[in-house]
């Protein structure tokens, strides 16, 4: 099975970032073919806007503006973006516990309440199976997720929201699964709450002003010490109790 069948758009580097040239090659192959493929099915025409961060990774705005006359592109002010981009008010922490969720899922079906066997299933999931994974948590991403998300950035009310999660991703659900395994007996709903946000503070290539740079090694040393954290707290759910070994290693 080639990567053209896989149910994501699929790029390669070898450091698993985004680069100048996979973003050019999204915004060319699939963002704008996906636009007018949406404008002809509902009826209707004219320029889009695309708004996106000012990160290393994205060609200058010259350029971008040149790949289709159909899209105008424009960049969030830098330093700012976290607070103000609709991703990072909602989908992206959606998309993540929902890819947590179908995580233990798979883990569900095939578990035999072993260590090794959670050991054996991390060997054994492949990237295709991730992919897929990846897919289905985009599209369980509900609907009001996406508009809370511009309403918040926008000033608006938001619906559907009581001040906890909205997102699909039901902690007590996902502790439950974790009990009825036999993975983690003794783990508390605000131990799953950390696992499902271990790396929400992963900024990625986010710009910084001059004072952010001077106070980056600090910032990498927390940034790593938090990482460190999120995995240790990934072994202790996904890993049996019962396990003395597993414990003294933790």
């Amino acid at each position: 099975m080639g990567v053209k069948s896989l149910p994501v758009a699929y790029g390669h580097q070898k450091k698993a970032w985004m680069n100048l040239h996979l973003f050019e090659d999204w915004m060319k192959k699939l963002f704008v073919l996906e636009v007018k493929r949406y404008q002809e099915a509902i009826g209707k025409t004219g320029k889009v806007l695309l708004l996106i961060d000012n990160a290393p990774a994205h060609p200058v705005i010259d350029h971008l503006n040149s790949v289709d006359e159909l899209v105008t592109v424009k960049f969030f002010p830098p330093n700012i973006t976290s607070l103000i981009q609709p991703m990072d008010q909602g989908e992206i922490r959606s998309f993540k516990g929902l890819y947590r969720k179908n995580l233990l899922w798979e883990l569900l079906m095939k578990y035999d309440n072993t260590a090794e066997s959670v050991t054996a299933f991390y060997r054994r999931i492949s990237l295709r199976d991730r992919c897929y994974m990846a897919a289905a948590s985009w599209e369980s991403i509900k609907q009001t997720t996406l508009r809370n998300s511009w309403n918040m950035v926008l000033g608006k009310s938001v619906s559907g929201v009581d001040g906890g999660r909205d997102d699909g991703v039901e902690i007590e659900e996902i502790t439950r699964m974790l009990r009825i395994i036999s993975i983690c007996g003794e783990c508390e709903s605000s131990e799953v709450e950390r696992w499902l946000g271990c790396d929400s503070e992963d900024q990625n290539f986010q710009m910084m002003n001059d004072e952010e740079i001077v106070e980056s090694p600090t910032r990498r040393k927390t940034k790593k010490k938090r990482r460190k954290q999120g995995y240790r707290l990934s072994l202790r759910i996904m890993l049996p109790f019962n396990t003395s070994k597993m414990q003294n290693r933790l």
